[in-house]
């Protein structure tokens, strides 16, 4: 649950950082030859290996509890993938002894961190891909262009940006003439309810699909901190209320503060979750395969905000609250 809760906080701060912005994702050395047996130390790297079709070179991973894809999923159980453990918690002994070519890494606080210093003394061969840096949706591919270098799958890597690509434009035109519908995203954490700027991943993509977050700033990517009475203000006009958390119902949101029935979305029963998809262990795969496959996430989105405009069909990502 802890590693979910700081990927969702990355979502609001760590993307947002303007510094960042147009910068490398990849930073370390990669080596001369391909490698065949990797560590992965983020659930997003799982899913672009995944998409590449590298996945099966996988031998260790942190957090498996928090894991969606089912082929990991099968060879942690087998015993062929191995949980390493959490950043300063890493177990050493197991990590070394999986004999990796490379380790994936991420790291919010730069180079400089403990475990990937630590790392680096053992001289394993570490690489550093920070997707929650990019800023829009299809940006976030490029990371499928870095994995596809180091193990040569350019070619596959280009050609499911293109087909993602081509996807997901040809679903932001369906809408692009469409009155934007205004959106609440978010729930408060602590009194406090982070809104993001237009410039965020999230807010980009809720645009594309013809929506509008209320309360959202120009020009900014970071997430600002609101009261909850200020983004009450926010909710009048809210014809939908976007939540990034575990609520599995009305119930549970009610129960989170009482005002929140208050909230016309509420009132109305346009809450909707992005947590159709999660593991026993607290894990969500909006987080993980929906960073790669931005496409039906702005699918989900469209049908959420524009009903009608698509075909009839499964949602992917996000589910109704009852």
């Amino acid at each position: 649950m802890k590693k979910f809760f700081i990927l969702f906080l990355f979502s609001l701060l760590a993307i947002s950082c303007t510094g960042n912005r147009g910068g490398n994702v990849l930073t370390g050395s990669t080596g001369k030859s391909t490698p065949h047996r990797i560590v992965c130390l983020s659930t997003t790297h799982i899913a672009a290996l995944h998409a590449i079709g590298a996945d099966s070179l996988i031998v260790g991973v942190s957090g498996a509890q928090y894991i969606s894809n089912q082929l990991i999923n099968r060879r942690l159980k087998k015993g062929t993938v191995t949980d390493i453990g959490y950043e300063a918690s890493i177990n050493w002994e197991t990590l070394l002894s999986l004999k990796p070519d490379i380790v994936f890494v991420y790291d919010i606080a730069g180079e400089n961190a403990p475990y990937i210093q630590k790392m680096k003394r053992f001289k394993l061969n570490v690489v550093k891909i920070n997707d929650f840096n990019q800023e829009s949706p299809l940006k976030r591919l490029e990371i499928l262009k870095q994995f596809g270098k180091i193990l040569g799958k350019e070619s596959a890597a280009d050609s499911i940006i293109n087909d993602i690509t081509i996807q997901y434009n040809t679903l932001k035109k369906k809408v692009a003439s469409c009155e934007k519908v205004p959106v609440l995203i978010n729930a408060p954490y602590k009194e406090v309810w982070y809104i993001p700027g237009k410039d965020n991943y999230m807010s980009k993509m809720i645009s594309d699909a013809g929506g509008e977050i209320e309360g959202s700033r120009e020009g900014e990517m970071r997430s600002f901190p609101y009261s909850v009475e200020s983004a009450f203000v926010f909710a009048r006009n809210a014809k939908i209320w976007l939540l990034q958390n575990n609520d599995q119902d009305m119930k549970i949101v009610s129960a989170e503060n009482p005002l929140f029935s208050k909230i016309p979305a509420f009132e109305s029963g346009n809450v909707w979750n992005n947590n159709l998809r999660v593991t026993a262990g607290g894990g969500n795969d909006f987080w993980e395969s929906g960073i790669v496959e931005p496409q039906y996430i702005l699918e989900d989105l469209i049908r959420i905000f524009h009903p009608g405009t698509l075909p009839e069909g499964s949602f992917h990502f996000y589910r109704k609250l009852d």
